[in-house]
Parts: structure tokens; sequence; C-alpha cells
């Protein structure tokens, strides 16, 4: 089956390369990513929540990873004029606010939007409601009042108008700032993890039955964005992943009535989480107590009002804003891990323990 899978992406990208049609490709590339981070277990929540509740750093060391992964193709790509990178939008407060929201919820939901899709797929109960919590927190966020509280949050913080960027994206400097970042920074983490490295044997390190290496996975993550970015203007879409746009679609279509192509082509996630859980044989009903239910909900709601408020997700504003040094996105990702681990400190370690 798992040869099924790759054979099924490798064909959608040759057919839209064939046809110079990308909306193939776009699937293909969420297939892949919700393949992936299904087969390691790479949810952003449980990996931040790691370093407080073990004192494990190797999920924030992977999602440092992936970011600079992207980074360095972002920046390489940049200077060979493959892609066009865009300054991105910066609302302090609602950035703030919602990384709040965000951080906060994605401890009670267990899971951010990415992690809560593919921890549904599994078959897991508080997940399942952590998703209906997202889609009702964003349409909470999409209604009338929700525009205008956010409208009210980005009034408070107009006292101060950062730069989009932390570099100019049109300057001469801004590619070979991010790509030089990029090589250090893996360097450095090469350093660091060099007997890991080196111990590192190709064959059944990705068997289908088994879970990825979690380093691995992020280093694909990280290649998936490459890709993501390069095919997205043909689909609309001039940012590398995101996974809010899954439901956001959703809630386009029969709030809006609208076809959120992007959206429609990123649903494939679902499929590939789906594929790799039923590989795994890791589909099956898993509950709780009723109270983590109810908390699981709010915390979906939570995640997706925030996300709504910062005008992204832990996918699109860290692992895709932070390589393009996104003000935005450092905003909202800094004040989100902050109050993960705060979230987890009394809430996992505290009060649950």
């Amino acid at each position: 089956m798992g040869v099924i899978t790759a054979l099924a992406v490798i064909s959608c990208v040759a057919v839209g390369t064939i046809t110079n049609d990308m909306r193939p490709v776009v699937a293909a590339i969420y297939l892949a990513f919700g393949f992936a981070v299904q087969r390691a277990g790479f949810c952003s929540a449980a990996l931040v929540s790691a370093v407080v509740l073990s004192r494990d750093n190797r999920g924030v060391m992977a999602i440092l990873t992936a970011v600079l992964t992207a980074m360095l193709g972002f920046g390489v790509m940049q200077t060979l004029g493959w892609i066009t990178v865009y300054p991105g939008r910066v609302s302090l407060v609602p950035a703030a606010a919602g990384g709040l929201l965000y951080g906060v919820g994605m401890v009670l939901a267990g899971g951010c939007v990415s992690g809560s899709l593919f921890k549904a797929t599994e078959g897991r109960i508080p997940s399942i409601l952590a998703v209906t919590g997202i889609v009702a927190g964003m349409t909470m966020g999409l209604s009338g009042w929700g525009h205008t509280v956010i409208a009210y949050l980005a009034e408070l913080g107009s006292f101060w108008t950062p730069s989009p960027n932390l570099v100019a994206t049109d300057s001469a400097a801004y590619s070979h700032t991010i790509t030089g970042l990029a090589l250090i920074g893996l360097a450095v983490l090469s350093i660091v993890f060099r007997r890991r490295l080196l111990s590192f044997r190709f064959q059944g390190a990705f068997r289908s039955d088994r879970g990825w290496p979690l380093f691995a996975v992020a280093m694909i993550i990280g290649v998936l964005g490459w890709a993501a970015f390069l095919t997205g203007p043909a689909v609309g879409r001039h940012y590398p992943l995101g996974a809010s746009q899954i439901p956001g679609a959703l809630l386009g279509l029969t709030i809006q009535g609208e076809v959120q192509l992007a959206g429609l082509l990123a649903w494939p996630f679902l499929l590939g989480s789906t594929l790799s859980a039923w590989m795994r044989g890791e589909i099956k009903r898993r509950s709780a107590p009723r109270e983590t239910l109810a908390l699981a909900f709010l915390g979906g709601v939570m995640v997706g009002f925030g996300g709504i408020t910062a005008r992204g997700c832990f996918i699109g504003q860290v692992l895709s804003g932070w390589p393009l040094l996104a003000t935005q996105g450092l905003i909202f990702g800094t004040v989100l891990v902050l109050s993960n681990w705060v979230t987890t400190l009394f809430y996992l370690r505290g009060w649950r323990s």
C-alpha cells in the first residue's frame, strides 16, 4: 500500500507537469504532507508541550529543522527568480491575541489544526470534537461580531506598524539573508545531533508498518513547503503550506458561497493521513472522559478563533511564516509557544497530575 500511495503522488505530479496544470501537483503535495505528519506523529501541540511535560526538546528541534529546511529552499528559489516573496501583513495585537488563544487551545484540544485533523482520521473522539470546535471557532471569527472584535484588536495595535518582514522582501539582501541563516542553523543542528545523524540507517527507517524518524519528516515538511510555494501561484496561493485552509475551504463554500480552490486542493491531506493510519493499523475508536471531551471541543474553538484572528495556523504562520522572516508569524509563534508552555505547566503537569 505504501508503494501505491507513492505511485499516486508521483502520478499526480507527472500529470500536472505534463499538462502544465498544477492542481494535481498541489493535491499530491498535501496528500504527501498528511501521510508524513501522521507517520511521525508530527503534532506541534505535542512537540512544543514536551519541553515542559517531559523536558524533551527534540520536538522543538524538529520544528526548527522544518523551518530551516524551508528557509533554505525559499532563499535559493528567490535568488533564482523561481518564486516571488510578497511582503506579509502585520497586525500586532491580533497576531498576539491569536497566538495566545491558539497556544492555550492546542493544549486543551490535544493538537493544532493539522494535528487535530490527522488524529481525527485515526478515530480519536477527542480530536474529532476538537476539529468540530475548530470549525465552530472559525465560523465565529468569520461572523459579523467576530470581524468587529478582530477590527477592534487591530485598532489597539495601530500605534506601531513594524515592517512586514524583518528584511524587506524586495531588497537584494533578502534571499541572501534567509539562505545564510538557514545554512548556519542547519550546520549548528548537524553538529548538535551529529551522533544521531552518523548512526542513522536509511534501510528500514521508512517501513510501512512503523513510524518514521521525526527529524526526517521535519525535513520532508520543509521540502514540501518548497513545492507548495513554487506551485501555489497557479492555484491562487502566494504562500507555502497551510492547514487552516482545509476547514476554511468548507466554511468559504457554506458561509460565503465561495469556492476556495487552494483550500479544496488541500483536502487530500486527510486522505494521506488516513492511508498512513490504516497501513499502520491505527484506525480505531478511542474516546476519553467527558471532561476531556468537553475541553477538547473548547480548545478547538480557541484554536479556530485564534487562527482567524491571526490569519493563519501553526503550519502557515510558523512552518511557513518563520522561514520568510514574516513579522506576523514571529509574533504569533512566540506568543503561541509561551502560552502553550504555561498551559502545559498548569493543566497537564498541574491539575491533571
